[in-house]
């Protein structure tokens, strides 16, 4: 239970300090790839692929083993 509240909140407190507006890809993606890098020990980004307008996908994975799931 502790470990799910923990991932929770370190997931929850970066979302807080997000400026409500909108954000274009690459403001998402430099946030998604911050999240990843300060949390790498319960997250981690895959990238799926490209849009039509040549911009990258990604699918973020919280776990208590990230990066061990076969996609």
């Amino acid at each position: 239970m502790s470990s799910s509240l923990f991932l929770l909140l370190s997931l929850l407190v970066p979302t807080l300090m997000l400026e409500f507006r909108y954000h274009d890809n690459r403001e998402i993606e430099q946030y998604l790839l911050q999240v990843s890098a300060d949390n790498p020990d319960i997250t981690h980004l895959y990238s799926i692929g490209k849009s039509v307008k040549e911009s990258y996908l990604w699918a973020p994975e919280g776990s208590a083993s990230p990066g061990s799931s076969s996609f």
